[in-house]
């Protein structure tokens, strides 16, 4: 087998090759000939697929090479998004990267509204291959409160012209108690037609929707919107019966007088896959042959012989005549071609080809996996046919794909198959010390890996247990180690319930093989051509700014000028270097992990004067955000039932141990890691903690180029810190629902005629703007401000002429204070901006959280009043396992009761990957 060598000059591409060839050696020459094989495969373990806005996302990383799954020791920085619906980035998290390995958090808060959202991951060295190598998993989260029922008591009723017409409840006080007066719904009832509607509410102040609908209609896409802006969206299913059935034959067609198999899928109204099963027939109704799908709505038959001058149907087998009575079509058979066809026979992969015009001409096959080119078999046909053998262990586990291909080099056929080695996998074993256990009890677990031959593999291994009814369905939906490196990252589309074809780690080739005719397209371009060609993006080791120094007065690229940067972390820093020829730098920022750190720049080259230097930072480039309009793929209407019913319940539980336990609910008060520096503290003890935080990161990201200073940037972008503007044009503050409202700065009350002075402070100076509502010293603080007056009594005037006298006494005065706090933290006198000096906060790694879990050494009567109501019991993302290959771990079980599933994930050094699933039972202590 000829093949040939493609020689590269470029130092990153001999590193790249280095570090790709160390475990493909030992196939039979395989020759990379895509630019996609030097991208990075990204994995990440989660902990669940649906969550709670008040729970935390766990994750892990594996960060491996595209051929051959080693760990990639190219990039050291990974990047991380939270996405919704509208493609609005919610969260952003840096992972730092270890040899491939890596591990993070992402705490969802009640600001996250329930519903389902795109957790992505990538590299910055992966840009350079589009969005084909992102990682992209979506995640369903809710609430205790059930919004699902905001819609309901759907009712169709067939008409008699083109239309039908259909009638639902609507209840938008589930999502918004404070709704009022009409409201405005949005329907989309696809192949492009749509309208809005107003809703008027009934005297009872329910919401019902009628309307007419085209016949053809299978699904709605409503959203209705409140009137203090709250949006609720559902797809309803209008059409319960419908089933579509596609049809995929082996290589892509049938050909007249061959024997072929046929791939099919079958997916509801919803685009999931539904069991059927029934007839193959031709137009005449004779009896062709029988299929019957899996649970995933997937299978296959055979066609012998078909014919061209005949048309092929299927009928699904089922109680509504509806479809018992539908007819879906074959396609159409090819009067002339070639077939290509792929089975499995112990040791080898038999191949297959058939013509009806071809006879004895000179073929090509190729066989490829992952952007590399394993065989290059010439062979001629034998009146009509051949059929060719190969090992399977010439070519690496996963999805390979055969192409045939004519004397002129071109495709004529292909077909995609899934090669298993279980040679190539790790043998993992999961062992207790004990078969069962009471709650709360300690749990001594050991895990052990091996290689395929039995001896002990050095592996990195994460492990996961948790509550098998309420997560354990779930766990099953998620992709794993297996079926994502193996599976999911090579095939394009959403594959559902791929942990299916995984789940005992042994690949179910039946179903994997019926998956490769039915969705078995490539999801990476490797046929792009390997080049020299640089590439746009680098490899990241470091986490660095670029930006450019430019002359204020003309906004002109500076070269030659210094700038300097210093950092305010746990280290502070300071470097200096001079602008490049394009006013160009870049500075590698320290090793922090705190997800955002303060930063100061400061050119070196400018006078009192306007014609100063200042330093624009570069912007990140991001990845187009790309998000399925589909429902949660999960068949989870009871799944998503039972978490919120538990949900419920753990809620109900904890209130009311702190209701026997006197312990005070301080409800939104406490911000997660609210930092109590002096200036806060001061005014913590004079007026309270604050309702509402705003940081100096969120008014900065808010800011627009024409903001005229902080007043400006909260009345566009922060409803809740009312902005209003007086007579003479100047920015004040006023609370609404408050009587007063009192302006603090870095702890000092700020008087009326400083509030325009305020108003213009640069958001890079603002640390944080914090609400505070019910103020508890207003009476105090009134007398600060009018020393003059008796609060006793006070007189109230339209600003004209005096109306009335009025006491205060026993009056409860509704009163706010908002807290502004600066960097520089002492009032207005440190607020004005230096010449030369930008002042922000960069984003960098995402802050370490330790998995938190209880210890029950020593169980007291009163431990017992706290209820412990884990369904995530143990999780251990980076476990070590030596050459010795074994290690252990212990945790404490909960109070749930009932099986308990461990899974732990593993991959070697070379690439090798293991999953396991284990099981014990929890009783009652």
């Amino acid at each position: 087998m000829k093949s040939q060598t493609i020689q590269k000059t470029n130092p990153l591409y001999k590193l790249i090759f280095l570090l790709l060839f160390v475990s493909i050696k030992a196939l039979s020459q395989p020759v990379i000939y895509s630019q996609s094989a030097l991208a990075e495969k990204i994995y990440l373990q989660l902990d669940s697929k649906v969550y709670a806005n008040s729970e935390t996302v766990f994750f892990k990383v594996v960060l491996t090479n595209a051929i051959n799954h080693e760990a990639s020791l190219l990039s050291k920085v990974l990047y991380v998004d939270l996405v919704d619906k509208n493609k609005e980035i919610k969260i952003t998290k840096i992972i730092e990267l270890e040899d491939g390995f890596g591990y993070g958090h992402i705490d969802l808060t009640k600001d996250i509204s329930e519903g389902r959202y795109l957790i992505r991951a990538y590299t910055k060295w992966n840009q350079n291959f589009k969005n084909d190598f992102l990682y992209e998993e979506y995640i369903q989260v809710v609430t205790s409160l059930i919004t699902d029922n905001s819609i309901s008591n759907l009712e169709v009723a067939e008409g008699k012209s083109a239309n039908n017409y259909f009638k639902l409840k609507l209840n938008p006080y589930l999502i918004d108690s404070l709704h009022k007066r009409k409201l405005k719904v949005f329907l989309d009832y696809g192949k492009g037609s749509s309208k809005n509607i107003s809703v008027k509410a009934t005297k009872e102040k329910n919401y019902f929707l009628e309307d007419s609908i085209p016949k053809n209609t299978d699904l709605i896409n409503l959203r209705f919107e409140t009137r203090n802006k709250e949006t609720f969206s559902k797809k309803i299913a209008v059409n319960n019966r419908f089933i579509d059935l596609q049809f995929f034959p082996e290589s892509g067609d049938l050909v007249d007088g061959l024997t072929s198999m046929v791939g099919f899928k079958a997916v509801d109204v919803f685009g999931r896959g539904v069991l059927v099963e029934g007839t193959i027939v031709d137009e005449n109704d004779n009896l062709i042959t029988l299929f019957r799908s899996n649970h995933l709505g997937m299978g296959l038959f055979g066609l012998r012989n078909v014919s061209a001058k005949k048309k092929y149907f299927a009928k699904i087998k089922s109680n509504n005549s509806e479809l018992q009575q539908k007819k879906y079509a074959l396609p159409a058979i090819k009067e002339i071609g070639t077939l290509l066809a792929v089975s499995k026979a112990r040791e080898d992969i038999v191949i297959s080809v058939k013509s009806n015009y071809l006879t004895s001409e000179d073929l090509k096959l190729t066989t490829t996996c992952r952007g590399v080119n394993y065989h290059n078999l010439n062979f001629s046909l034998k009146k009509g046919k051949i059929n060719l053998r190969i090992s399977k262990k010439s070519l690496p586990e996963g999805v390979v794909k055969f192409t045939l291909k004519n004397d002129l080099n071109r495709p004529i056929a292909e077909r995609l198959c899934f090669n298993e080695r279980l040679d190539d996998r790790l043998v993992v074993n999961v062992a207790t010390n004990e078969e069962k256990y009471r709650q709360r009890e300690l749990v001594d677990l050991s895990i052990s890996t091996k290689n395929a031959k039995g001896d002990d593999v050095e592996t990195d291994v994460s492990v996961l247990v948790i509550d098998d009814e309420l997560k354990g369905s779930i766990q099953s939906e998620r992709q794993n180690i297996l079926s994502y490196f193996l599976l999911n990252s090579d095939l394009k589309g959403t594959i559902e319930s791929s942990g299916f074809y995984f789940s005992d780690g042994k690949a179910k080739y039946f179903h994997l093989d019926v998956l490769m005719m039915t969705q078995g397209w490539s999801r990476y371009k490797f046929e792009d051509p390997l080049t020299n060609q640089k590439m746009k993006f680098e490899i990241e080791k470091k986490l660095s700014v670029d930006g450019v120094v430019r002359k204020k007065l003309f906004n002109k690229k500076s070269k030659n000028i210094g700038v300097g940067m210093m950092t305010f972390g746990k280290h502070k820093t300071f470097q200096t270097q001079n602008s490049g020829e394009n006013g160009e730098f870049r500075f590698y920022l320290p090793t922090e992990y705190t997800d955002y750190l303060e930063v100061l720049f400061q050119t070196s080259k400018y006078s009192e004067k306007s014609n100063y230097y200042k330093v624009v930072l570069a912007e990140r480039s991001l990845p187009e955000i790309r998000f399925e309009p589909k429902e949660f793929l999960q068949k989870n209407k009871t799944v998503i039932a039972k978490f919120q019913e538990d949900l419920l319940v753990k809620e109900t539980k904890v209130k009311a141990f702190e209701t026997a336990s006197d312990v005070t609910n301080l409800g939104e008060v406490i911000v997660k890691g609210y930092l109590m520096t002096e200036n806060r503290k001061l005014v913590a003890e004079r007026f309270g903690l604050p309702n509402t935080v705003i940081s100096g990161k969120q008014i900065l990201e808010k800011e627009e180029r024409w903001s005229t200073g902080l007043f400006s940037v909260l009345m566009y972008s922060f409803p809740e810190i009312n902005v209003e503007m007086d007579s003479i044009g100047d920015l004040y503050i006023d609370i609404p629902d408050s009587e007063s409202t009192f302006l603090v700065l870095d702890g000092e009350v700020v008087e009326r005629q400083d509030y325009p002075h305020v108003a213009v402070i640069s958001s890079s100076q603002i640390s944080s703007v914090e609400l505070i509502k019910d103020i508890s010293s207003f009476e105090d603080l009134f007398l600060e401000k009018f020393p003059d007056l008796n609060i006793g009594s006070f007189t109230v005037s339209d600003g004209n002429s005096t109306i009335t006298e009025m006491s205060n006494e026993g009056v409860k005065f509704n009163s706010s204070v908002v807290a502004i706090y600066t960097k520089a933290g002492v009032g207005l006198g440190g607020t004005k901006k230096p010449t030369g000096i930008t002042s922000m906060e960069l984003p960098v790694f995402s802050s370490k959280k330790e998995f938190y879990q209880p210890k029950y050494v020593h169980l007291e009567p009163e431990d017992w009043l706290k209820p412990d109501q884990r369904s995530l019991i143990h999780w251990e993302p980076n476990m070590k396992i030596p050459e010795t290959g074994k290690a252990s771990t212990s945790y404490y079980n909960g109070d749930l009761v009932g099986k308990v599933k461990v899974v732990v994930e593993a991959i070697s050094k070379s690439g090798e990957l293991g999953y396991k699933e284990f099981v014990y039972d929890v009783t009652k202590r």
